[in-house]
């Protein structure tokens, strides 16, 4: 994410990249010339709505979300580096559930041990003298017992931190996946939006069940995604001068 500096001079360069004025650009996205030239001076409060990022991006042919990750209302996720995390972590979940299980069985044969010798003390054909170095060795073996319960302990504390943090990595990807196959759907919100008027998308989204981009049937799914984005979309009304 960039700060409002960063992102204004990021702006004003791609607009010279396409050897555009800021009055070209502000009649191609209907915005005036000192709005536009607020923002590439970083003299805004607030980074531009996401509206004006998806008015922008045609206009400079530049992506979408890539603007809307260098605004910060979208951070960038990279599926690939997601999964690759959500892999090691699972290694190291699995190393710690091995160890807990070693630590589990070396904690289970302790105590059979100390119920042996237990067993033994309580004999009354054992001597007093075999009674005393069993009673002795016995504070080996609680110091034993309690390391090893503090082991235990240790590795369900990092299992569960484990397993929270790769559930975390499953949404992410998710919602990786799915801001993916959403870029084309962008396209499908401007063109009822921008040149519909009247259309109310959020009506046609929640009650048409015949909608169609590129000749295939938009699913529940997608129809969902879609509200998603339209309200980050349209969430902010744009302040203008």
């Amino acid at each position: 994410m960039m700060n409002i500096m960063e992102f204004g001079a990021y702006l004003k360069s791609l607009r010279e990249q396409k050897s555009l004025t800021l009055t070209e650009l502000g009649d191609l996205i209907g915005y005036s010339n000192p709005y536009l030239s607020q923002i590439e001076n970083g003299k805004r409060k607030a980074m531009p709505s996401p509206e004006l990022l998806g008015k922008l991006s045609e206009a400079l042919g530049v992506s979408y979300f890539d603007l809307m990750s260098k605004a910060g209302h979208w951070q960038p996720m990279d599926v690939e580096n997601l999964i690759e995390e959500r892999n090691e972590k699972t290694t190291f979940h699995r190393m710690e559930l091995n160890m807990l299980e070693k630590h589990t069985l070396d904690y289970l044969e302790l105590k059979k041990n100390l119920q042996r010798i237990n067993e033994k003390i309580s004999n009354k054909e054992t001597s007093s003298e075999e009674i005393n170095k069993l009673k002795h060795g016995l504070e080996d073996f609680f110091y034993q017992e309690k390391i090893l319960n503090e082991r235990i302990e240790e590795r369900m504390s990092k299992i569960n931190n484990l397993t929270i943090e790769i559930q975390q990595l499953n949404s992410a990807i998710e919602d990786a996946i799915d801001y993916e196959g959403a870029s084309e759907m962008h396209h499908l919100i401007e063109d009822f939006v921008i040149n519909k008027e009247k259309i109310l998308l959020d009506t046609l989204l929640k009650d048409s069940q015949n909608i169609y981009f590129n000749e295939k049937k938009i699913s529940n799914h997608q129809r969902i995604q879609l509200l998603r984005i339209a309200e980050i979309l349209f969430s902010e009304e744009l302040e203008q001068e």
